[in-house]
Parts: structure tokens; sequence; C-alpha cells
């Protein structure tokens, strides 16, 4: 059964930086945290949480990573200090955002930052004030003066190691263990035919 959760990260270069290299070294299926569904860069200051620079993503996952599992991933995975980073988690079935493990009122999102409503006569079947931009699959619309929206590009870069040598290794094992099995299996299949 699904059971969807949404992030709003916001956070700066070096956390972003450190993310990034993080999915271009991982393909889909091996991601502990999902690609964002969008990212922005802020243009200019908008209050106390967003200044020039700063980075704005956007994850929507199916039962994990929760809050605890993404802190722990930026912190412990990707060794980053909370001071670089904050979010914001809502359940599918939470009334409204959380952040910290408590709950936060949409005011205490950063003030270029409001819920889009669901609304199926809108664009994007969101609705929200004016001047905020919505976005398909996203439960959250930005003000376009303060968030740029990026276009990431995920592609491995040269040097990049896509696998780590321990997982090199338990491959070349899979690889032999798989061969040693085909062996035995004509083995058999030689000494019942010798037998009849």
């Amino acid at each position: 059964m699904s059971y969807y959760i949404d992030h709003i990260i916001l956070c700066d270069e070096l956390t972003y930086g450190r993310m990034i290299e993080y999915w271009r070294q991982r393909t889909w299926d091996v991601c502990d945290v999902n690609r964002p569904k969008h990212v922005w860069k802020a243009s200019k200051d908008s209050d106390d949480f967003v200044k020039t620079g700063a980075y704005l993503l956007y994850l929507s996952v199916n039962h994990n990573p929760d809050y605890w599992e993404l802190l722990d991933w930026l912190s412990d995975d990707l060794g980053v200090d909370l001071m670089h980073f904050s979010f914001w988690t809502k359940g599918e079935c939470d009334e409204g955002w959380s952040q910290g493990g408590t709950y936060a009122p949409d005011k205490d999102l950063p003030n270029s930052i409001v819920t889009a409503e669901y609304d199926e006569n809108c664009f994007n079947r969101r609705r929200a004030p004016e001047g905020y931009r919505t976005y398909e699959y996203c439960k959250i619309a930005v003000d376009p003066d303060i968030w740029g929206e990026l276009i990431v590009d995920y592609t491995r870069e040269t040097g990049i190691e896509t696998r780590s040598p321990e997982e090199k290794v338990l491959c070349e094992i899979n690889d032999e263990l798989h061969q040693i099995k085909g062996l035995l299996e004509r083995m058999i299949d030689n000494m019942e035919r010798r037998r009849s």
C-alpha cells in the first residue's frame, strides 16, 4: 500500500553539492533518497531563511525516507551539519507540514513558499496566491521573483565511481558463484547420464 511523503529541503551550496554528487553516483534503483521532482535556486534574499544562492528542493517519496531517515541521510551519510539545511515534511494523512518532528503551520515556511491547495479546476491542479507559481505533482508554490527553477543534469561525470571497491568485489564473487553453480549442474547431469 502506498503512503506518500513530501519533503521541502532548503539548503546551502555545500549541502546541494553533496546531494547532487550522491544522485549522480547512484542509479534509480539503489538510491536511498529519490532525486527531487523540482529544484530551485534563490536569486535574492527573501527572509531570515532564504538567502541569495540558497537551494530549494521538493521531494515526493513513497513510504521512505520519513523525517528521521531524511535527517540521518543528510547528517550521517552526506556529513552535513544542521546549520547548512532546514526541511519540512508532510505525510499523506498529515494536516500540515512538520519541522523537527513537530507541527509547523504554513506561516513557518519561508515567506517565498506557500502550500498549493488541490483544485481540479486550476492550472497544474494546484491553487496558490497571486504571484506564486504552481508545479505539477508539487504541493507547494514558489515566488518566481525569488526562486528560479533549475534543470539538473544527473549524468555521471568522468572519474566518478559507479561502484565502490566492495561492490565490485561482491559482483566478482557473485559471477564466480554462478560459474561454479553452472559447472556443478553439468557435473550432476553427466553423472546421471552415466548411471542410466
